[in-house]
């Protein structure tokens, strides 16, 4: 349990400053009378270095091998990374857009190296069989932090102001921090010193193997199960009528509460069950919600079937997202963790990106449950890639 909370925490001080830039900061900005199309450059270019994080794996691979180690580099990016949130309240204040941007960049980098180190190390450190309840506690802990800093704070910054909001933002990321020295975490890699020329010789070879393509093509139709639909839902639920208040409800504290439901449950039954069975089971779950959902916005429902359908879909979410880390970390080889593992989130990214768009262009003309339909259909790909996996590590054992 104490390494599950510790992993918890670590998400928590990644999952708060997501919450505050993604979710209030627009709102802040706003507020204060910062154009609106200056503020959406900013947010496109705070995901920059989310989308191409997986550049930093090697880095971070490589720096443990040279003696720095995982917890070390993640002390370092956190510490930066509550500097850095310490000054956006400077610059907001200041009314200067161009510093709040570089201070902005410079904290998203460091937060996707420090998202790169949480998941290297627990590669390395978590026994397999518990990857699943440990991934549950860590999406538990980034959404409470999103809840919190994306959410509650945009009420607190208006009875506590904007300086005492950011100086707790920073304070939770450096408390957190403070846990690496008491986490008794013991590293593993299958190769405690490696030069970097055999390290490259050696990812080249990861990537002549034929699983390695199949594991990120299943992580990228995986997505298709619900990305499509969550990605235009909070939109289309003004477009059928849903009152303001009802969906800061849905999205301020129903939605988050089951996501955190169904990651810990999610977790607990990929380490009970067989993980690639579990995930397939949450795949079949995720998919079927999003076509009911697509159909709740064509027939226009309103009632208590459209609170059910959304709780169960987002309930199915959380049951996917832990189960999909868990299996990937299970099949992620030690000596690339940092890089493989980053490199199987960018084919998420890349899922998020193609569905939400694909549901935007067309949902209009052929309403929601088509447009989902073909979606979760090249989800089933995804099962078919596990299955795939599953039977050459049998044929292997054999």
């Amino acid at each position: 349990m104490r390494q599950k909370l510790f992993f918890a925490l670590l998400y928590f001080a990644e999952g708060a400053p997501i919450g505050f830039i993604w979710w209030a900061l627009p709102a802040i900005l706003t507020e204060r009378g910062f154009p609106l199309d200056e503020v959406s450059n900013l947010m496109a270019l705070a995901v920059i270095p989310w989308s191409f994080k997986f550049i930093f794996g090697p880095l971070v691979d490589n720096l443990s091998y040279r003696g720095i180690s995982v917890k070390f580099q993640l002390f370092f990016f956190q510490l930066l990374m509550g500097a850095s949130a310490l000054a956006f309240g400077y610059y907001i204040d200041l009314g200067d857009l161009s510093g709040l941007t570089v201070v902005v960049l410079l904290h998203a980098t460091c937060a996707a190296a420090q998202d790169i180190c949480i998941d290297t190390l627990a590669i390395r450190s978590v026994d397999p069989k518990e990857l699943g309840s440990v991934n549950g506690y860590m999406q538990a802990g980034v959404l409470v932090g999103r809840s919190l800093f994306g959410g509650v704070s945009l009420y607190l910054v208006h009875s506590l102001g904007l300086s005492p909001l950011i100086f707790i933002l920073a304070s939770c990321i450096w408390v957190t921090t403070l846990c690496l020295f008491f986490s008794g975490l013991d590293e593993k890699s299958s190769e405690q010193s490696i030069g970097l020329s055999e390290y490259f010789v050696k990812l080249k070879e990861l990537f002549s193997i034929p699983k390695t393509w199949v594991l990120i093509s299943a992580t990228f139709f995986a997505g298709f199960a619900f990305k499509g639909i969550s990605g235009v839902d909070s939109a289309a639920l003004v477009t059928i009528g849903v009152p303001e208040g009802d969906r800061s409800f849905l999205f301020a504290v129903l939605i988050p509460a089951l996501m955190l439901i169904g990651a810990l449950v999610g977790g607990y039954c990929s380490d009970k069950w067989n993980k690639q069975r579990a995930l397939n089971w949450f795949i079949l779950f995720s998919s079927v919600m999003s076509l009911f959902y697509g159909l709740i916005f064509d027939v226009l429902e309103t009632g208590w079937i459209m609170y059910l359908v959304v709780s169960l879909f987002y309930l199915g979410i959380g049951l996917i997202t832990a189960s999909l880390y868990a299996y990937l970390m299970g099949h992620t080889k030690k000596m690339f963790a940092a890089f493989e593992f980053s490199l199987f989130m960018a084919a998420i990214n890349m899922s998020e990106s193609v569905c939400t768009w694909f549901s935007g262009a067309y949902s209009e003309e052929w309403g929601f449950t088509l447009t989902v339909l073909p979606q979760v259909i090249f989800a089933l790909i995804a099962i078919w890639c596990l299955r795939w996996v599953a039977a050459r590590e049998t044929r292997q054992l054999v």
